[in-house]
């Protein structure tokens, strides 16, 4: 799944490490619930992601469009061996076919037999068998795309690959300067809507397991100019609590935090099983400390500490409770950093950056300082600007030598320069 999402978790912070090596993975689009609180990688939320890296891989490695435009000589395709097929008048016929041999590996290919019994190999990819051919207007044209859909034999995920009739079948998606597919569905399938033909990538939102029913989210695509864009989502209709829940939690994952805070409202919260009761009250904080309500932000806190003093969320309530305490002597530099965590979240490491430096410019040593100096560092490892990090992280530690984020400071530096010496402690540095 794609789209502008405002990932959050109660996940514990990154090392300084972890962010270094999710720096050095190929970038890709990010996709709901994939990213922790400061953007690394959690489990569940939409369904289609749990296998999403080993289709990546498939993609990354096994996609050999070096293939396409390969000509087959008349009589070399065992019809034995073809999966689906699809005539087109006055074109020829596309064949979806599978592996033939170990000569091909593991390569499932797209063939198009001309009129005459010439076979050109449209595409093939490693990894993935292809179960569906569609057609359909996807750019508004009045020329038909082909829509391959294909899944990998250990998951029901798909994904699709489109071609342009018009240009002889060239690829539209993904194309090369695409390092990896973005789009996973359970289903794949063409739906009309307003300005014609949409694909439409159908997946399970389950944050949450206490159905069925479940809630469907369907994200609607055409091509605009000469890529594959967003024009429109839905989500399934019911009034189920999980169907409630999780429509709740998509939207503070989302970052629409009063659309989440209406959900959430009109659940049976203290009917939930225990676990789900507990997520839904620190996603109902962190909700109202993202909107400025520092009061009831701190409220719900407070109650998931004394209520569910064994859940895993309590390390990141008793954190924000314990910020939250500037509210009342130090809301200007509370609200910065919340604003600068916000943008943190959303993986806009610049914007973050010249916000906390604004402050800390004329607030170098003021209330927060050290929360601001933490963010600042990992913002700046998340730019691959290390020995500014560095730098910021030991001025954490040479100013602030009390602060409950000094351990976390400490683990930062060691991972990224080794232990610190003695000496480290003692010297500034600039912030």
């Amino acid at each position: 799944m794609t789209g502008a999402s405002v990932p959050f978790s109660p996940n514990p912070r990154p090392t300084a490490r972890r962010i270094l090596q999710e720096k050095a993975r190929k970038p890709r689009p990010p996709r709901l619930s994939e990213f922790s609180s400061h953007g690394w990688p959690l489990a569940g939320g939409c369904s289609g992601w749990g296998l999403l890296a080993l289709i990546g891989l498939s993609l990354l490695f096994g996609w050999n469009p070096a293939h396409a435009g390969e000509f087959l000589p008349p009589g070399t395709i065992d019809s034995g061996v073809r999966s689906l097929r699809l005539d087109i008048e006055g074109v020829g016929t596309l064949m979806a076919c599978p592996p033939a041999g170990e000569a091909e590996g593991n390569a499932s290919r797209l063939l198009w037999q001309k009129p005459g019994g010439m076979v050109e190999v449209i595409h093939s990819v490693e990894g993935l068998s292809f179960v569906n051919l569609l057609r359909g207007d996807l750019d508004g044209d009045a020329a038909l795309e082909l829509i391959a859909i294909a899944r990998h034999p250990a998951s029901e995920d798909q994904v699709p690959f489109i071609f342009s009739e018009r240009r002889q079948f060239a690829c539209l998606y993904p194309r090369d300067d695409e390092e990896e597919m973005s789009l996973v569905g359970l289903e794949i399938s063409l739906v009309p809507v307003k300005e014609g033909t949409a694909l439409c990538v159908r997946n399970r939102v389950d944050f949450h397991h206490l159905g069925p029913p479940e809630l469907f989210q369907n994200e609607l695509y055409r091509m605009v100019g000469d890529r594959l864009q967003k024009v429109g989502e839905t989500l399934s209709e019911g009034t189920h609590v999980n169907q409630q829940l999780n429509r709740a939690s998509l939207a503070f994952h989302r970052g629409n935090f009063l659309e989440s805070l209406q959900g959430y409202e009109r659940l049976p919260i203290d009917d939930l099983p225990r676990e789900a009761r507990a997520e839904a009250l620190f996603n109902q904080a962190e909700a109202r400390k993202f909107l400025k309500d520092f009061a009831t932000a701190d409220r719900l806190y407070g109650r998931l500490l004394r209520e569910f003093a064994d859940s895993p969320l309590t390390t990141a309530a008793r954190r924000e409770h314990e910020r939250l305490a500037f509210r009342e002597t130090a809301s200007s530099a509370l609200g910065l950093f919340v604003d600068a965590s916000l943008l943190v979240s959303r993986a806009q490491w610049e914007q973050a950056l010249a916000l906390i430096n604004a402050h800390l410019g004329g607030h170098p040593s003021g209330p927060l300082t050290d929360h601001l100096l933490l963010l600042k560092g990992e913002t700046l490892v998340a730019l691959g600007r290390v020995e500014e990090a560095l730098t910021t992280f030991r001025a954490l530690l040479a100013s602030f030598p009390d602060s409950p984020l000094w351990q976390e400071a400490s683990q930062h530096l060691e991972e990224l320069a080794g232990a610190p010496e003695e000496g480290d402690a003692s010297s500034s540095g600039e912030f």
